[in-house]
């Protein structure tokens, strides 16, 4: 079975969304598709990313730790922001059945530079 270090360096498909909860106020989630719970929410972008860091190594580790392979990455994926509107959308070839990844975030979020870390 491979090392943490090794399941840490693949290129797991990571998400990041700005989001409003009951009391108006922005909160931020993250999370890896491919990882199934593995998610952190935070005040900022940035925190909820670092944050995804810990949470995915703490996963990783559970599994092996237990002498289950952890899932691999399952596509190869761009990120394409769209210019003036609040919309970030993240496409990509996958490699399941032939799906296409495609995900966009809702329409009240603000626009993103960037959806996830390049």
């Amino acid at each position: 079975m491979n090392s943490l270090d090794h399941y840490m360096a693949l290129p797991y498909t990571e998400y990041a969304a700005c989001e409003q909860d009951c009391d108006g106020e922005t909160i931020w989630s993250a999370w890896v598709e491919e990882l199934p719970g593995c998610e952190t929410h935070a005040d900022t972008r940035e925190e909820a990313l670092t944050d995804l860091q810990d949470a995915k190594r703490v996963y990783i580790e559970g599994l092996l730790e237990r002498g289950v392979s952890p899932p691999l990455p399952s596509s190869s994926v761009w990120e394409v922001t769209v210019p003036d509107t609040p919309a970030s959308i993240r496409i990509g070839e996958g490699t399941r059945e032939g799906e296409n990844i495609c995900f966009s975030y809702p329409p009240a979020a603000p626009p993103l530079d960037k959806a996830v870390p390049a």
